[in-house]
């Protein structure tokens, strides 16, 4: 679990949070993919800046694909996927910008966002 927090003059704020995972289909062998289990933004922080000119979403974002490159070998490809449900036009849009493609609706009726981050 990765959580990004906002210095306050009242104390440290929680704004962002994010859990990834290994794709139950992994290949070890392969590309290896991850899945953005969850990411949510407090409705605070949404389209707010946290730190020099980054939006709290990119800034969990990037701590996602930090931690993601903590995990594997610099030299493996890494993709990552990601569940929206079609109401979600805000995490869609977070996802577009941080160069996630939609891929389509799956058979659970969710967009499905991927693209490559290793």
């Amino acid at each position: 679990m990765i959580l990004a927090f906002k210095h306050q003059e009242d104390g440290d704020q929680l704004a962002a949070a994010a859990v990834h995972a290994l794709d139950s289909n992994d290949d070890p062998e392969g590309p290896r993919v991850r899945v953005l289990m969850r990411y949510a933004v407090d409705l605070r922080f949404q389209g707010k800046e946290l730190s020099h000119s980054t939006r709290t979403s990119q800034y969990i974002l990037d701590a996602v694909v930090d931690d993601i490159e903590t995990r594997h070998e610099p030299n493996e490809v890494v993709h990552l996927l990601a569940q929206v449900a079609p109401e979600n036009m805000a995490s869609a849009k977070c996802l577009e910008r941080y160069g996630l493609t939609n891929k389509g609706i799956d058979h659970e009726g969710m967009h499905r966002y991927s693209g490559r981050v290793l």
